[in-house]
């Protein structure tokens, strides 16, 4: 299996809800599953996305402005933003950046890793390093 990793900007400009938009949302939010991750997309600067064989996203890894994970999908609960779409790799504006890269942040950001190891001057960060 071939896999390709990118780190894109695109949608990273949600806006935060105001306070009655908020009341709605925790009135409604018992009938969309994905409340709880949609809450914080306002949150993210950059997406971290894997993409497989047929290079439809497979994971994602959402990174707010110091380039910590806010979120990340699949989870157990929560599908995700990029797979719940049809855009393949070329559909993106964004860099390529390297598995190893990727899994960092998909450990940090699962709870597999510790956080002291994510290299905040890597490419998924605006960095100059490469990997």
């Amino acid at each position: 299996m071939t896999s390709k990793y990118l780190v894109t900007d695109k949608a990273t400009d949600w806006k935060e809800d105001s306070s009655s938009v908020k009341v709605l949302k925790w009135v409604l939010r018992s009938l969309n599953p994905n409340y709880a991750y949609e809450r914080k997309f306002s949150l993210v600067r950059k997406w971290l996305i894997e993409f497989e064989d047929g290079e439809l996203p497979s994971r994602e890894v959402g990174l707010n402005e110091q380039g910590n994970p806010v979120l990340w999908g699949p989870s157990y609960d929560v599908y995700g933003f990029w797979l719940d779409t049809n855009m393949t790799y070329d559909d993106f504006d964004g860099e390529p950046i390297s598995k190893e890269e990727f899994e960092k942040y998909w450990d940090f950001a699962t709870g597999q890793e510790n956080p002291d190891k994510l290299d905040k001057s890597c490419k998924a960060t605006g960095g100059d390093a490469t990997n």
